[in-house]
């Protein structure tokens, strides 16, 4: 049952949580729109949720695309361009990484930062910035729920 205060065609926000868990689901495949729209349609549907209009799925691949990307450049202003770069490596966001192995994308995300593989991966470096980058995306959705209200 929808309450009074919620209208019947929106969605809840996703939580950070759940945020961060479509970021994880991500990594494989990385972030592009195309490569959401073919291998993470969730993660599409929890950052820009069908509303009713005819928007279509590639739209919306593109919408979560760009809210990604923007929640990078949001880590990169408290954590430094490194881990932006890092980030966006990881995601397969930066030019010439979405063909790459994730294997490979991690090595060159720790050269962008400074670090061994093996220390972006165990140290909790890479778990640390998803968090960062899923609190920030978390941050840019509840702005634009408030802002369609």
């Amino acid at each position: 049952m929808i309450s009074d205060d919620q209208p019947a065609d929106t969605t809840p926000p996703p939580s950070r949580e759940q945020v961060h868990e479509a970021l994880r689901a991500t990594v494989r495949h990385g972030a592009l729109a195309a490569n959401l729209t073919v291998f993470t349609p969730t993660v599409i549907d929890l950052l820009v949720p069908p509303n009713g209009d005819e928007e279509s799925n590639m739209t919306r691949a593109a919408i979560a695309e760009d809210l990604i990307r923007k929640g990078i450049t949001a880590v990169e202003e408290h954590d430094g361009p490194a881990v932006g770069s890092a980030l966006r490596i990881m995601l397969g966001l930066a030019s010439g990484t979405a063909v790459l192995s994730v294997e490979e994308r991690r090595r060159q995300a720790a050269r962008a930062i400074g670090i061994q593989p093996d220390t972006f991966r165990r140290d909790n470096h890479s778990r640390r910035y998803f968090l960062e980058l899923a609190f920030a995306i978390h941050s840019l959705i509840e702005s634009r729920s408030a802002g369609a209200r």
